[in-house]
């Protein structure tokens, strides 16, 4: 599965996770903006920092689907809309602009909140815990380290 998702075009990719994040994810948790403090936390948990390397929004959506395909329900829904897209019609056919950026902002978030409980204490200081003890934690990490590394339309410019 791994193989399909690195092969979407950067198009494919964001419509397929907003799309996904759409109907499928349930935000739940603490509001989340993706702001220098919860880069430095992710940072912290993770002992990743950014790359250096810019991430584009393509990438970006792929590393979020790899992590979201570690779930068997969430694989096969994934699956069914990169073979089938025409199926789905073409209203997610769209060009990588700002508002599209804004939405998949929203998807990266979302995919965030699926894996991790958040929490915010009363001092600002983030917590997580990663939610499920399956996932692949390598995998993980790597769509941290991409979240890091995402400009520059992402949102750590």
């Amino acid at each position: 599965m791994e193989g399909k998702i690195k092969a979407l075009d950067d198009n494919a990719a964001v419509r397929i996770l907003t799309t996904v994040a759409e109907y499928h994810l349930d935000e739940g948790g603490p509001d989340i903006q993706l702001s220098g403090d919860l880069k430095g936390e992710l940072s912290k948990e993770f002992n990743e920092g950014a790359s250096g390397v810019a991430v584009s929004d393509g990438e970006m959506a792929r590393e979020a689907l790899v992590l979201l395909a570690q779930d068997t329900e969430m694989r096969e829904k994934i699956t069914r809309l990169i073979e089938k897209p025409a199926e789905h019609g073409d209203r997610y056919k769209f060009a990588l602009d700002p508002v599209t950026v804004g939405v998949l902002t929203t998807a990266v978030v979302m995919v965030l909140k699926t894996q991790f409980k958040i929490g915010l204490d009363k001092k600002g200081r983030w917590s997580f815990e990663v939610k499920s003890k399956a996932v692949d934690m390598e995998v993980l990490k790597g769509f941290v380290n991409k979240l890091l590394s995402w400009v520059p339309s992402g949102p750590f410019r």
